[in-house]
């Protein structure tokens, strides 16, 4: 049986628009928001040192977690237990992680005056007007020149106006970051078009539950529930966190993979099973996304075998990661099982030309 597993890099002209041939979905992690937001380890570091009384600092907390062997999950479980000992509400402890996902971009609006016009794109960036939008990316751009976030909306954008727009994107993070930046620089893009005829018109829609999918706009799922930062805003400028549906410690692993319905388990097994994937900002490591592809590489390797009469191993999915393809080639095998081959790019900062190679743009 022969399994076209090859690891190769992006923007290899070889492979240009092997991706987007049919539907496809976007899935990005927390590594997009990189330089945004705090990193998984960052997010379960603060969130520990915040809870629990122990003097530790970063490099204390690394040799913690590479000792013990266990999960960030765990870690941030650990937070949380301290914090419900001590007589404190589960929602207050989803709202301290919100404040720290959340601490370093708003920190950096304060000094722009731009907070609370930050905080109300978060909340409904539809609520903006132009001049406004023309701060926020000229704030984005300037803090956060060529960052994964950055290149990742360039790059969907530049999908829509070619017609090869994705059918969903499915985000793991419960930060606003990417979808807020979608909108601003969309508005921003089509103004600069269009001038003054233009009539802003939604085009993607974020999705935190099941009764908010509009059919009729591209949905940015996440998965993972969803947490907005919302001091100094009017309450009918708020939106409402899905506090309910978050991911991230040890007790929302378990019982996400117990359940028999979970909206964010279903909603990405169905893109799994009829779209090709493409996972940025991801370790792969997340057992649930694991088992989830698993499942559906198997059934629809069982239906290929049973209309075509032989073996059959489809590997239509991409996970980019940095590095070359000769570093790489011990892992060609890792994700078979998966159904998803392996695309690198040299550096973050190649993220944009290697995703348009793929697609064809």
């Amino acid at each position: 049986m022969e399994i076209n597993n090859k690891i190769f890099q992006a923007d290899n002209k070889k492979y240009r628009g092997i991706l987007g041939r049919y539907r496809w979905s976007l899935c990005i992690g927390a590594g997009v928001s990189a330089q945004i937001a705090p990193t998984w380890f960052e997010l379960a570091f603060k969130a520990f040192q915040h809870c629990v009384n122990i003097a530790i600092d970063e490099s204390d907390f690394k040799n913690m977690v590479n000792d013990g062997g266990w999960g960030l999950d765990y870690w941030i479980q650990t937070a949380q237990n301290q914090w419900i000992i001590e007589g404190k509400s589960d929602e207050g402890f989803a709202l301290l992680l919100r404040d720290i996902l959340y601490k370093d971009i708003l920190d950096n609006a304060e000094q722009s005056g731009l907070k609370e016009l930050l905080i109300l794109s978060f909340n409904d960036p539809f609520r903006l007007q132009y001049n406004d939008i023309e701060k926020l990316c000229s704030f984005i751009s300037n803090c956060y020149p060529n960052n994964t976030t950055v290149q990742l909306v360039n790059f969907i954008l530049d999908c829509f106006e070619a017609g090869k727009a994705p059918s969903s994107i499915i985000s793991f993070n419960a930060d606003t970051i990417f979808d807020t930046f979608l909108y601003l620089f969309f508005c921003k893009r089509l103004h600069e078009k269009h001038g003054i005829k233009y009539k802003r018109k939604r085009h993607f829609t974020r999705v935190l539950r099941t009764i908010e999918h509009n059919r009729n706009l591209i949905p940015i799922f996440h998965i993972h529930g969803c947490l907005f930062p919302n001091d100094g805003i009017p309450d009918y400028q708020k939106r409402s966190s899905s506090i309910s549906k978050l991911v991230f410690n040890e007790i929302a692993y378990t019982e996400l993979a117990g359940v028999t319905y979970n909206w964010g388990q279903t909603t990405f097994l169905y893109h799994s099973q009829f779209d090709q994937l493409l996972f940025v900002g991801l370790s792969m490591s997340d057992p649930n996304l694991r088992k989830w592809l698993s499942w559906t590489t198997g059934n629809y390797n069982q239906e290929l075998y049973e209309a075509r009469k032989r073996e059959f191993i489809n590997l239509k999915n991409f996970w980019i990661c940095k590095g070359m393809p000769s570093d790489l080639d011990y892992m060609q095998n890792s994700l078979i099982h998966l159904g998803t081959r392996i695309c690198t790019i040299p550096s973050w900062d190649c993220l944009y030309d290697g995703l348009s190679n793929l697609l064809g743009i």
